[in-house]
């Protein structure tokens, strides 16, 4: 009996199987197209949750908000945002294509096929960046500081301004001029005039500057200019605010003592070979409005290069912004300034793009304090280069050089003739 019911039992199963009908898969021949990706237009972007969430499950009928983010500076560099619908906890899931995991090396290529069956086509889009973005949680609304870490912070405050206080009187000459200074750059960021006039005056002068510097790097210049003096924008490179603080050569330079005290002046408060070297032009010249404008570049070179030393030891974005890490030598106006043309957000420091501009500027300023035509062996000491590396910098500038008595000599000619930007190819091997 039971044999008959295993053998009934089979028959009925074969019968099922044979009941369901079978799917029929149909070969069709399709044209295959490679859609290259265009500059105006964004790429698809593919992005996954890292935590399997799925924002459309949350609220039915609605759709999670997608931001893409894309530098303009570099087209590469993006970021997606995905806001899910409803969101009462504040938390959004944001992937990037220059961090994390798509910062890895890459040993494939992402492409996206879409397959038309009516019409018979295959159509292959490049993935966005070439990246698969992942999407990470992150939450939006910064967690409120515990009570133990405020009191901690407010006895750190209290340490430290017992230090200070001890050191203001009883510490080295340099130690209290240091803390003078220091004091001076707290109160001049506490002044709203001071922060009004950054904003004010800084706003449309640099704006134009940066703009112009991803199309060529260099500070705001005029190629129909038809003297030296016009063919860089001194104004945009120096802004009208900004001479009231660099009067400190001036100062001294116009002080009773001798020539040689003003130079020992000049290194023992650490200025630069190329300011040091120059300094007798101040004297020299009978305007009051030219020598303030030449002791006034003097030390906006002093500043930008102290500037360019601070960046290389910096090592987060608090490290720029804290008043007790930064240089008390420059001003507060001019280093707000430079924070904003130089220092990278993304990065918390200065890359490799700003760090050539931040040299244009400087080489620039040395063309007018030289009168054009400018002996670049200190120059290169100070920036921690040598003659051979510095020379591409003057010549991205429209300079030439030329050797006089064994010295290399960089002048401007005019018309400003800049240099055709070229990008370089790798060698293929073969």
């Amino acid at each position: 009996m039971e044999e008959e019911r295993m053998e009934e039992a089979m028959q009925e199963e074969e019968e099922k199987k044979s009941r369901k009908p079978k799917k029929i898969r149909k070969r069709i021949t399709v044209s295959t197209e490679v859609v290259p990706e265009k500059p105006d237009r964004t790429s698809p972007i593919v992005g996954y949750f890292a935590s399997g969430f799925d924002p459309q499950k949350k609220i039915r009928g609605s759709s999670p908000d997608v931001r893409v983010l894309r530098n303009r500076q570099r087209p590469t560099r993006m970021k997606v945002v995905v806001k899910p619908p409803g969101n009462d906890k504040k938390v959004e899931f944001v992937g990037t294509s220059f961090s994390g995991e798509a910062a890895t090396p890459q040993l494939c290529t992402y492409a996206l096929g879409v397959l038309d069956k009516e019409s018979g086509s295959l159509k292959i889009v490049p993935i966005a960046a070439n990246k698969i973005f992942r999407l990470e949680p992150r939450v939006t609304v910064a967690a409120k500081p515990s009570q133990d870490i405020v009191e901690k912070e407010s006895v750190e405050v209290n340490r430290r301004e017992k230090i200070r206080e001890v050191m203001k009187l009883y510490g080295t000459k340099r130690t209290k001029n240091m803390i003078k200074n220091m004091d001076s750059l707290r109160q001049q960021e506490n002044d709203e005039g001071t922060q009004e006039m950054i904003e004010n005056e800084s706003k449309d002068m640099v704006i134009g500057a940066l703009e112009d510097a991803p199309v060529r790097n260099i500070p705001p210049h005029d190629v129909t200019a038809v003297v030296p003096e016009k063919a860089y924008l001194l104004d945009q490179i120096i802004l009208r605010g900004e001479w009231d603080h660099l009067g400190d050569i001036l100062e001294h330079m116009m002080s009773d003592s001798n020539l040689a005290l003003k130079k020992r002046f000049l290194e023992d408060n650490c200025y630069p070979r190329f300011v040091h070297n120059r300094v007798h032009k101040v004297l020299e010249i009978q305007d009051d409005a030219e020598k303030r404008q030449l002791a006034g570049m003097l030390s906006y070179i002093s500043y930008l290069l102290k500037f360019k030393d601070i960046a290389k030891f910096k090592k987060g974005a608090s490290d720029f912004t804290n008043p007790v890490k930064t240089n008390e030598n420059i001003p507060n106006l001019i280093y707000q300034k430079f924070m904003k043309m130089y220092v990278d957000p993304g990065l918390h420091g200065i890359s490799k793009e700003k760090n050539d501009l931040l040299i244009s500027y400087i080489l620039v300023l040395t063309l007018f304090v030289d009168n054009f035509k400018t002996e670049i062996s200190d120059i290169t000491k100070d920036l921690k280069m040598n003659i051979v590396s510095v020379r591409p910098y003057y010549e991205q500038l429209g300079c030439r050089h030329e050797s006089m008595a064994k010295r290399a000599v960089m002048t401007l000619p005019l018309p400003l003739n800049l240099p055709v930007e070229t990008k370089r190819r790798k060698n293929k091997r073969n």
